[in-house]
């Protein structure tokens, strides 16, 4: 059940964050507690995703297509799009919500995809968000019972991040992008404890960070010793600013 966030134009450009759930078994997993900064995507399309939706009400296909659709190959949103939609009804490997953004642009690309369909869709000031459990399309929607406990903290993840941008007046900023990861006077909140988490929903929240390739910055927060990521200190991971093909630097 994993969240991302993209912010594609703040005071120190474009801001990336993302939250990783998992068993907490995982946390005993050989490299859990490191990280490496991601790596500038060399055509200028940063791809963050999460889990997908539960659709109850469609059938997982046994036959799946033979390979990804080759996004790295792209050169803007547009062409991202029309790749996805051409391939839209072939069976997927996993459902899951993607995120998108144009280094060069700013511009955001929202998807969403099920076991053998997927919608796209772009937000009017290019504020990009998604979590695992539900979809935010109608159509996709329709595929799942809204019962269903992974929905439900769909929903209800969505609305607090949604409370926490507008309680900070929609300012875009790290800041920001930390409350609405972090923010336990919400309902819902994307941090995950054991102690927390709904009935039937085993993952909690084991990782979460926020980036600012512009700058060359991320911030990671574990979790450790028992301690959701909320309750630990975020280090600071430094790597070269990310350069674009179109502008050279990526400038704040």
């Amino acid at each position: 059940m994993c969240t991302f966030a993209i912010f594609p134009d703040t005071k120190v450009g474009p801001v990336i964050g993302f939250c990783m759930d998992d068993a907490v078994d995982y946390a005993d997993a050989p490299g859990f507690g490191t990280l490496k900064a991601p790596r500038c995507p060399a055509n200028g399309i940063y791809r963050t995703e999460a889990g997908g939706g539960a659709y109850d009400y469609e059938t997982e296909s046994q036959e799946i297509f033979p390979f990804e659709p080759p996004v790295g190959k792209c050169q803007n949103l547009d062409d991202v799009e029309r790749l996805l939609m051409r391939y839209r009804h072939f069976p997927k490997r996993r459902p899951r919500h993607v995120g998108f953004i144009d280094l060069n642009t700013r511009q955001t690309l929202l998807a969403e995809q099920s076991w053998s369909d997927a919608h796209v869709w772009r937000t009017a000031d290019g504020v990009a968000f998604n979590t695992s459990g539900g979809p935010e399309t109608p159509q996709l929607r329709k595929l799942c019972d809204p019962q269903n406990v992974r929905f439900k903290r769909h929903d209800v993840r969505m609305a607090s991040m949604c409370r926490a941008l507008k309680d900070s007046q929609n300012e875009l900023s790290v800041e920001t992008m930390w409350r609405m990861f972090l923010g336990h006077e919400y309902e819902g909140a994307v941090c995950q404890h054991e102690d927390t988490r709904p009935p039937g929903v085993y993952p909690i929240t084991l990782m979460m960070w926020v980036m600012t390739p512009a700058l060359g910055k991320l911030w990671v927060r574990f979790y450790t010793d028992g301690r959701p990521p909320c309750k630990s200190e975020p280090t600071e991971i430094s790597f070269d600013p990310w350069r674009c093909e179109a502008g050279g630097a990526l400038q704040p």
